[in-house]
Protein backbone atom coordinates (compact mmCIF):
# COMPACT_ATOMS: atom_id res chain seq x y z
CA UNK A 1 0.00 0.00 0.00
CA UNK A 2 1.40 3.03 -1.00
CA UNK A 3 1.91 6.38 1.42
CA UNK A 4 -1.67 8.19 -0.65
CA UNK A 5 -3.69 4.88 0.56
CA UNK A 6 -2.60 4.91 3.93
CA UNK A 7 -2.73 8.56 4.45
CA UNK A 8 -6.38 7.86 2.60
CA UNK A 9 -7.53 4.87 4.90
CA UNK A 10 -6.43 7.01 8.20
CA UNK A 11 -8.12 10.11 7.57
CA UNK A 12 -11.46 7.46 6.52
CA UNK A 13 -12.62 7.12 10.18
CA UNK A 14 -15.26 4.33 8.97
CA UNK A 15 -11.71 2.32 7.56
CA UNK A 16 -10.55 1.86 11.38
CA UNK A 17 -10.78 -2.13 11.66
CA UNK A 18 -10.11 -2.13 15.13
CA UNK A 19 -12.86 0.80 15.91
CA UNK A 20 -15.35 -1.02 13.93
CA UNK A 21 -15.09 -4.03 16.07
CA UNK A 22 -14.96 -2.56 19.26
CA UNK A 23 -18.25 -0.29 18.55
CA UNK A 24 -19.77 -3.44 16.94
CA UNK A 25 -19.51 -5.03 20.31
CA UNK A 26 -20.39 -2.16 22.08
CA UNK A 27 -23.49 -1.86 19.69
CA UNK A 28 -24.91 -5.47 20.85
CA UNK A 29 -23.95 -4.77 24.17
CA UNK A 30 -26.00 -1.36 24.03
CA UNK A 31 -28.83 -3.12 22.24
CA UNK A 32 -29.32 -5.45 25.32
CA UNK A 33 -29.18 -2.81 27.70
CA UNK A 34 -32.34 -1.13 25.59
CA UNK A 35 -33.87 -4.34 25.33
CA UNK A 36 -34.29 -5.30 29.17
CA UNK A 37 -34.09 -1.00 29.74
CA UNK A 38 -37.48 -0.91 28.82
CA UNK A 39 -38.53 -4.04 30.34
CA UNK A 40 -37.57 -3.25 33.80
CA UNK A 41 -39.16 -0.31 34.00
CA UNK A 42 -42.51 -1.82 33.07
CA UNK A 43 -41.30 -4.36 35.95
CA UNK A 44 -40.14 -1.93 38.53
CA UNK A 45 -43.94 0.14 38.08
CA UNK A 46 -45.76 -3.20 38.29
CA UNK A 47 -43.58 -4.45 41.20
CA UNK A 48 -43.47 -1.29 43.39
CA UNK A 49 -47.04 0.45 42.57
CA UNK A 50 -45.16 3.96 43.89
CA UNK A 51 -42.98 6.20 42.63
CA UNK A 52 -41.61 6.56 46.30
CA UNK A 53 -40.99 2.55 45.98
CA UNK A 54 -39.70 2.70 42.80
CA UNK A 55 -37.49 5.55 42.99
CA UNK A 56 -35.79 3.80 46.38
CA UNK A 57 -35.08 0.67 44.64
CA UNK A 58 -33.95 2.18 41.74
CA UNK A 59 -31.47 3.80 43.84
CA UNK A 60 -29.66 0.60 44.81
CA UNK A 61 -28.20 0.84 41.31
CA UNK A 62 -25.81 4.04 42.58
CA UNK A 63 -24.22 3.04 45.91
CA UNK A 64 -21.63 0.96 44.15
CA UNK A 65 -20.99 3.96 42.01
CA UNK A 66 -19.68 5.69 44.60
CA UNK A 67 -17.97 2.61 46.40
CA UNK A 68 -16.31 1.58 43.56
CA UNK A 69 -15.01 3.98 41.07
CA UNK A 70 -12.49 6.16 42.88
CA UNK A 71 -10.29 2.43 42.87
CA UNK A 72 -12.22 1.18 39.38
CA UNK A 73 -10.05 3.98 37.76
CA UNK A 74 -6.96 3.49 39.36
CA UNK A 75 -7.23 -0.36 38.26
CA UNK A 76 -8.33 0.81 34.64
CA UNK A 77 -4.67 2.73 34.51
CA UNK A 78 -2.58 0.33 36.09
CA UNK A 79 -4.39 -3.11 34.02
CA UNK A 80 -5.80 -3.75 30.43
CA UNK A 81 -8.96 -1.85 30.01
CA UNK A 82 -9.89 -4.39 27.56
CA UNK A 83 -9.86 -7.11 30.08
CA UNK A 84 -11.11 -5.33 32.58
CA UNK A 85 -14.24 -4.53 29.85
CA UNK A 86 -14.43 -8.32 28.87
CA UNK A 87 -14.71 -9.51 32.99
CA UNK A 88 -17.78 -6.77 33.48
CA UNK A 89 -19.68 -8.11 30.41
CA UNK A 90 -19.16 -11.62 32.13
CA UNK A 91 -20.69 -11.15 34.96
CA UNK A 92 -23.03 -8.61 33.62
CA UNK A 93 -24.08 -12.10 31.22
CA UNK A 94 -24.22 -14.29 34.28
CA UNK A 95 -26.39 -11.89 36.45
CA UNK A 96 -28.95 -10.75 33.89
CA UNK A 97 -29.30 -14.84 32.98
CA UNK A 98 -29.79 -15.21 36.97
CA UNK A 99 -32.44 -12.39 36.82
CA UNK A 100 -34.37 -14.15 34.02
CA UNK A 101 -34.26 -17.52 35.78
CA UNK A 102 -35.47 -16.65 38.84
CA UNK A 103 -38.50 -14.46 37.63
CA UNK A 104 -39.23 -17.78 35.45
CA UNK A 105 -39.54 -19.71 38.62
CA UNK A 106 -40.28 -17.18 41.81
CA UNK A 107 -41.48 -13.74 39.89
CA UNK A 108 -40.31 -10.61 40.88
CA UNK A 109 -40.22 -8.27 44.03
CA UNK A 110 -38.36 -4.92 45.20
CA UNK A 111 -35.40 -6.54 46.84
CA UNK A 112 -34.33 -8.90 43.51
CA UNK A 113 -34.78 -5.59 41.60
CA UNK A 114 -32.46 -4.01 43.89
CA UNK A 115 -30.12 -6.48 43.95
CA UNK A 116 -30.15 -6.71 40.17
CA UNK A 117 -29.44 -3.18 39.91
CA UNK A 118 -26.55 -2.97 42.54
CA UNK A 119 -24.54 -5.79 41.14
CA UNK A 120 -24.84 -4.29 37.63
CA UNK A 121 -23.88 -0.81 38.89
CA UNK A 122 -20.66 -2.64 40.36
CA UNK A 123 -19.78 -3.81 36.90
CA UNK A 124 -20.33 -0.55 35.23
CA UNK A 125 -18.10 0.79 37.65
CA UNK A 126 -15.45 -0.63 35.71
CA UNK A 127 -17.14 -0.90 32.09
CA UNK A 128 -18.07 2.94 31.97
CA UNK A 129 -15.07 4.38 32.26
CA UNK A 130 -13.20 1.88 30.79
CA UNK A 131 -15.50 2.36 27.08
CA UNK A 132 -14.72 5.91 27.38
CA UNK A 133 -10.76 5.72 28.20
CA UNK A 134 -9.68 3.40 25.56
CA UNK A 135 -10.99 5.32 22.60
CA UNK A 136 -7.82 7.34 22.57
CA UNK A 137 -5.78 3.63 22.91
CA UNK A 138 -7.61 2.88 19.47
CA UNK A 139 -7.94 5.74 17.34
CA UNK A 140 -5.46 8.59 16.86
CA UNK A 141 -5.76 11.99 18.39
CA UNK A 142 -7.15 14.40 15.48
CA UNK A 143 -9.86 11.59 14.89
CA UNK A 144 -10.93 11.78 17.92
CA UNK A 145 -14.27 14.00 17.17
CA UNK A 146 -15.61 11.69 14.14
CA UNK A 147 -14.26 8.69 16.38
CA UNK A 148 -17.03 9.82 19.13
CA UNK A 149 -19.61 10.52 16.43
CA UNK A 150 -19.08 7.29 15.37
CA UNK A 151 -19.87 5.64 18.70
CA UNK A 152 -22.93 7.55 19.36
CA UNK A 153 -24.25 6.29 15.44
CA UNK A 154 -23.59 2.78 16.81
CA UNK A 155 -25.12 3.96 20.25
CA UNK A 156 -28.20 5.18 18.24
CA UNK A 157 -28.49 1.67 16.64
CA UNK A 158 -28.67 0.05 19.11
CA UNK A 159 -31.35 1.77 21.46
CA UNK A 160 -33.26 2.03 18.00
CA UNK A 161 -34.66 -1.71 17.75
CA UNK A 162 -34.30 -2.54 21.50
CA UNK A 163 -37.61 -1.16 23.07
CA UNK A 164 -39.34 -1.99 19.63
CA UNK A 165 -38.46 -5.62 20.40
CA UNK A 166 -38.96 -5.21 24.13
CA UNK A 167 -42.84 -4.37 23.42
CA UNK A 168 -43.29 -7.27 20.86
CA UNK A 169 -41.29 -9.87 22.90
CA UNK A 170 -43.28 -8.91 26.02
CA UNK A 171 -46.64 -8.35 24.20
CA UNK A 172 -46.07 -11.98 22.45
CA UNK A 173 -45.30 -13.69 25.99
CA UNK A 174 -47.63 -12.37 27.83
CA UNK A 175 -45.26 -10.14 29.91
CA UNK A 176 -42.49 -12.71 30.12
CA UNK A 177 -39.91 -10.68 31.55
CA UNK A 178 -37.66 -13.35 31.83
CA UNK A 179 -36.80 -14.10 27.79
CA UNK A 180 -36.30 -10.33 27.86
CA UNK A 181 -33.13 -11.04 30.32
CA UNK A 182 -31.89 -13.95 28.75
CA UNK A 183 -31.62 -11.90 25.33
CA UNK A 184 -29.72 -9.34 26.77
CA UNK A 185 -27.38 -12.06 28.68
CA UNK A 186 -26.64 -13.41 24.82
CA UNK A 187 -25.60 -10.40 23.68
CA UNK A 188 -23.40 -9.43 26.82
CA UNK A 189 -21.37 -12.53 26.50
CA UNK A 190 -21.27 -11.75 21.96
CA UNK A 191 -20.01 -7.92 22.99
CA UNK A 192 -17.41 -9.75 25.07
CA UNK A 193 -16.56 -12.22 22.74
CA UNK A 194 -16.02 -9.27 20.13
CA UNK A 195 -13.17 -7.71 22.41
CA UNK A 196 -10.91 -10.05 21.71
CA UNK A 197 -10.00 -8.68 18.44
CA UNK A 198 -9.86 -5.03 18.89
CA UNK A 199 -6.64 -3.92 19.13
CA UNK A 200 -6.03 -1.45 21.53
CA UNK A 201 -2.34 0.21 22.42
CA UNK A 202 -1.52 0.52 26.15
CA UNK A 203 1.89 2.15 26.66
CA UNK A 204 0.38 3.46 29.36
CA UNK A 205 0.99 0.68 31.31
CA UNK A 206 4.63 1.02 31.29
CA UNK A 207 4.37 4.33 32.67
CA UNK A 208 2.85 3.23 35.93
CA UNK A 209 4.67 2.50 38.97
CA UNK A 210 4.63 -1.07 40.70
CA UNK A 211 2.14 0.32 43.57
CA UNK A 212 -0.97 -1.48 44.17
CA UNK A 213 -3.53 0.04 42.19
CA UNK A 214 -5.81 0.23 45.12
CA UNK A 215 -3.46 2.41 47.06
CA UNK A 216 -5.01 5.76 48.14
CA UNK A 217 -2.27 7.51 46.71
CA UNK A 218 -3.02 6.90 43.75
CA UNK A 219 -6.82 8.24 43.93
CA UNK A 220 -5.28 11.46 45.49
CA UNK A 221 -2.81 12.05 42.66
CA UNK A 222 -6.24 12.05 40.34
CA UNK A 223 -7.69 14.71 42.42
CA UNK A 224 -4.75 16.86 42.16
CA UNK A 225 -4.63 15.97 38.97
CA UNK A 226 -8.53 17.44 38.20
CA UNK A 227 -7.82 20.21 40.54
CA UNK A 228 -4.75 21.73 38.05
CA UNK A 229 -7.62 21.57 34.92
CA UNK A 230 -10.44 23.85 35.31
CA UNK A 231 -12.57 22.75 32.76
CA UNK A 232 -13.14 19.37 33.78
CA UNK A 233 -14.06 20.54 37.12
CA UNK A 234 -16.57 22.36 34.96
CA UNK A 235 -17.82 19.71 33.00
CA UNK A 236 -18.47 17.66 36.11
CA UNK A 237 -20.36 20.89 37.56
CA UNK A 238 -22.72 20.95 34.75
CA UNK A 239 -23.24 17.23 34.45
CA UNK A 240 -23.86 16.47 37.68
CA UNK A 241 -26.97 19.06 37.95
CA UNK A 242 -28.34 18.27 34.58
CA UNK A 243 -28.05 14.62 35.87
CA UNK A 244 -29.95 15.30 38.51
CA UNK A 245 -32.81 16.87 37.31
CA UNK A 246 -33.41 14.41 34.31
CA UNK A 247 -33.60 11.69 36.99
CA UNK A 248 -37.09 12.79 36.96
CA UNK A 249 -37.89 12.19 33.36
CA UNK A 250 -35.47 8.77 33.66
CA UNK A 251 -37.86 7.17 36.64
CA UNK A 252 -41.07 8.47 35.81
CA UNK A 253 -41.65 8.08 32.32
CA UNK A 254 -43.96 4.96 32.47
CA UNK A 255 -46.03 7.10 35.24
CA UNK A 256 -46.08 10.20 32.76
CA UNK A 257 -46.93 7.79 29.54
CA UNK A 258 -50.06 6.33 31.03
CA UNK A 259 -50.87 9.57 32.83
CA UNK A 260 -51.06 11.59 29.68
CA UNK A 261 -50.45 9.63 26.61
CA UNK A 262 -51.63 5.67 26.58
CA UNK A 263 -49.31 2.16 27.45
CA UNK A 264 -45.94 0.43 26.75
CA UNK A 265 -46.50 0.82 23.03
CA UNK A 266 -46.62 4.54 22.87
CA UNK A 267 -43.46 4.58 25.18
CA UNK A 268 -41.33 2.55 22.67
CA UNK A 269 -42.79 4.21 19.69
CA UNK A 270 -41.03 7.72 21.71
CA UNK A 271 -38.24 5.78 21.99
CA UNK A 272 -38.17 3.90 18.66
CA UNK A 273 -38.21 7.66 17.00
CA UNK A 274 -35.75 9.34 19.17
CA UNK A 275 -32.88 6.37 18.47
CA UNK A 276 -33.93 6.99 14.58
CA UNK A 277 -33.23 10.84 14.96
CA UNK A 278 -30.29 10.20 17.20
CA UNK A 279 -29.01 7.43 14.67
CA UNK A 280 -29.15 10.47 11.23
CA UNK A 281 -27.75 13.04 13.06
CA UNK A 282 -24.98 11.30 14.67
CA UNK A 283 -24.09 9.57 11.18
CA UNK A 284 -24.11 12.91 9.64
CA UNK A 285 -21.57 14.23 12.30
CA UNK A 286 -19.18 11.61 11.46
CA UNK A 287 -18.50 13.58 8.62
CA UNK A 288 -16.85 16.60 10.24
CA UNK A 289 -13.35 16.50 11.09
CA UNK A 290 -13.16 19.34 13.04
CA UNK A 291 -15.11 21.48 15.74
CA UNK A 292 -13.10 24.54 16.69
CA UNK A 293 -15.62 25.39 19.67
CA UNK A 294 -16.85 21.78 21.47
CA UNK A 295 -17.11 24.11 24.41
CA UNK A 296 -19.88 25.89 23.12
CA UNK A 297 -21.68 22.73 20.60
CA UNK A 298 -21.72 21.48 24.27
CA UNK A 299 -23.40 23.32 26.24
CA UNK A 300 -25.97 24.52 23.45
CA UNK A 301 -26.85 20.74 23.03
CA UNK A 302 -27.05 20.50 27.10
CA UNK A 303 -29.45 23.27 26.97
CA UNK A 304 -31.58 21.70 24.11
CA UNK A 305 -31.48 18.68 26.57
CA UNK A 306 -33.12 19.91 29.45
CA UNK A 307 -35.49 22.89 27.57
CA UNK A 308 -36.93 19.44 25.92
CA UNK A 309 -37.63 17.96 28.57
CA UNK A 310 -39.69 20.84 30.28
CA UNK A 311 -41.94 20.91 27.30
CA UNK A 312 -42.18 16.81 27.16
CA UNK A 313 -43.65 16.98 30.63
CA UNK A 314 -46.38 19.48 29.07
CA UNK A 315 -47.40 17.41 26.54
CA UNK A 316 -50.24 15.49 26.10
CA UNK A 317 -49.86 14.86 22.20
CA UNK A 318 -48.30 11.65 20.93
CA UNK A 319 -46.69 12.82 17.86
CA UNK A 320 -45.06 16.23 19.93
CA UNK A 321 -44.03 14.04 22.62
CA UNK A 322 -42.12 11.99 20.46
CA UNK A 323 -40.58 14.98 18.90
CA UNK A 324 -39.77 16.48 22.03
CA UNK A 325 -38.28 13.31 23.22
CA UNK A 326 -36.21 12.93 19.98
CA UNK A 327 -34.43 16.55 20.12
CA UNK A 328 -34.14 15.61 23.58
CA UNK A 329 -31.97 12.96 23.16
CA UNK A 330 -30.09 14.39 20.15
CA UNK A 331 -29.31 17.06 22.75
CA UNK A 332 -27.98 14.49 25.02
CA UNK A 333 -26.31 12.85 22.70
CA UNK A 334 -24.27 15.56 21.25
CA UNK A 335 -23.19 17.07 24.91
CA UNK A 336 -22.16 14.00 25.48
CA UNK A 337 -20.03 13.77 22.55
CA UNK A 338 -18.67 16.78 23.40
CA UNK A 339 -17.46 15.90 26.79
CA UNK A 340 -15.86 12.94 25.51
CA UNK A 341 -13.62 14.67 23.27
CA UNK A 342 -12.71 17.24 25.73
CA UNK A 343 -11.76 14.72 28.13
CA UNK A 344 -10.03 12.91 25.96
CA UNK A 345 -8.04 16.07 24.78
CA UNK A 346 -7.18 17.40 28.00
CA UNK A 347 -6.69 14.20 30.20
CA UNK A 348 -2.97 12.64 29.79
CA UNK A 349 -3.36 8.87 29.01
CA UNK A 350 -2.00 7.45 32.32
CA UNK A 351 -4.77 9.10 33.98
CA UNK A 352 -7.41 8.48 31.59
CA UNK A 353 -8.86 5.77 33.63
CA UNK A 354 -8.74 7.60 37.29
CA UNK A 355 -10.12 11.02 36.08
CA UNK A 356 -12.44 8.87 33.62
CA UNK A 357 -14.16 7.48 36.92
CA UNK A 358 -13.94 10.63 39.05
CA UNK A 359 -15.81 11.81 35.88
CA UNK A 360 -18.58 8.93 35.65
CA UNK A 361 -18.71 9.45 39.88
CA UNK A 362 -19.31 13.07 40.26
CA UNK A 363 -21.17 13.64 36.58
CA UNK A 364 -23.75 11.15 38.14
CA UNK A 365 -23.30 12.19 41.90
CA UNK A 366 -26.86 13.97 42.44
CA UNK A 367 -28.79 11.42 40.27
CA UNK A 368 -29.57 9.02 43.20
CA UNK A 369 -30.73 12.43 45.53
CA UNK A 370 -33.02 13.15 42.16
CA UNK A 371 -34.51 9.87 41.76
CA UNK A 372 -35.89 9.93 45.38
CA UNK A 373 -36.54 13.54 45.66
CA UNK A 374 -38.56 12.87 41.93
CA UNK A 375 -39.93 9.47 43.51
CA UNK A 376 -41.40 11.24 46.67
CA UNK A 377 -42.68 14.32 44.31
CA UNK A 378 -44.63 12.15 42.33
CA UNK A 379 -46.37 10.59 45.05
CA UNK A 380 -47.62 14.11 45.77
CA UNK A 381 -47.58 15.79 41.90
CA UNK A 382 -48.71 14.29 38.79
CA UNK A 383 -45.60 12.79 37.59
CA UNK A 384 -45.39 15.27 34.15
CA UNK A 385 -45.58 18.15 36.51
CA UNK A 386 -42.39 17.13 38.01
CA UNK A 387 -40.85 16.28 34.83
CA UNK A 388 -41.08 19.79 33.42
CA UNK A 389 -40.18 21.12 36.49
CA UNK A 390 -36.91 19.10 36.62
CA UNK A 391 -36.26 20.34 33.23
CA UNK A 392 -36.82 24.15 33.75
CA UNK A 393 -34.65 24.04 36.55
CA UNK A 394 -32.10 21.54 34.65
CA UNK A 395 -32.30 24.82 31.78
CA UNK A 396 -31.57 27.26 34.29
CA UNK A 397 -28.19 25.58 35.63
CA UNK A 398 -27.37 24.13 32.06
CA UNK A 399 -27.07 28.04 31.08
CA UNK A 400 -24.13 28.80 33.47
CA UNK A 401 -22.34 27.04 31.46
CA UNK A 402 -22.23 30.03 28.63
CA UNK A 403 -20.35 32.13 31.56
CA UNK A 404 -17.16 29.38 31.95
CA UNK A 405 -14.49 31.15 29.72
CA UNK A 406 -12.25 28.52 30.10
CA UNK A 407 -15.19 25.93 28.83
CA UNK A 408 -16.91 28.21 25.82
CA UNK A 409 -13.07 28.38 24.20
CA UNK A 410 -12.20 24.41 24.30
Amino acid sequence: MNDDAQKANHNNIWRNKGLLIYLSGNLLSTLGNSIAGLAIMWLLQETTGSTSRAGLTYLASYLPTYLLLPFAGSILDHFSRKRVMQCAQLINAASTALLGYYLLNHGANSYLLAGYFFLSSATNAFYMPASEAIIPNIVEKDLLTQANAMKQSFLSAGTLFGPTLSALMLAKTNYMYSYVFFLQAILYVCSCLSLIAVPAKEEYLSKQKVEKPYQLKNIVEALKYIKLHPVIIQLMFIFSFANFMGAAKNLLMPFYVSERLGGVGDFAAMATAASATGLIVSILITFIKKIDRVGIVLISSCLVMTSSQMFLGLSSYLPLSMFLFAIGLVGGMISGMCSSVIYQREVDDDMRGRVYSFRTMLSSALNPLGTVIAGFAGDVLPAWVVISLFGALASLITMSGYFKKSLRSS
